[in-house]
């Protein structure tokens, strides 16, 4: 099943405009997360701020979600030059799933588990980002 939208040259990845928007929403990730106030912002989410920011929020994570599906389509799973071979993917499908498993628990309530994991994690990426900007990766 590797590489299974290759032969029909569907590869999004090597689709210059599929980076610039994943970049882009990226992007718009960071701002949404600059703006998350978690004192302001309680549980309950009913000031308009937090349900825009909360719509934005489940937007990029579906965005995500598929963008990573489609990666692995394209480039496979498990192998050389796969999608999990490299690092940034592998954060991406991390942070994936977690949100997912986030996701999950509140909606079942399974057990106490904060969305700010989630945030967390988004920043832990963007501090990573930063740090291979640098130079220092």
């Amino acid at each position: 099943m590797r590489n299974f939208l290759v032969p029909y040259n569907l590869d999004p990845c090597s689709f210059s405009w599929f980076e610039r928007i994943s970049m882009t929403i990226i992007l718009l990730n960071c701002v949404t997360l600059g703006m998350y106030e978690p004192c302001a912002d309680s549980a309950a989410c009913v000031t308009v701020r937090c349900r825009i920011l909360e719509a934005f929020d489940h937007a990029i994570f579906v965005f995500f979600t598929v963008e990573m599906c489609i990666k692995v389509l394209a480039m496979g799973l498990v192998g050389k030059s796969t999608y999990l071979a490299e690092t940034w993917n592998c954060l991406d499908m991390f942070i994936v799933i977690t949100g997912s498993v986030s996701i999950y628990v509140a909606i079942y309530k399974v057990f106490s588990l904060s969305l700010s994991l989630i945030v967390g994690y988004s920043c832990i990426a963007v501090y990573c980002i930063l740090l291979c900007l640098s130079g220092s990766c």
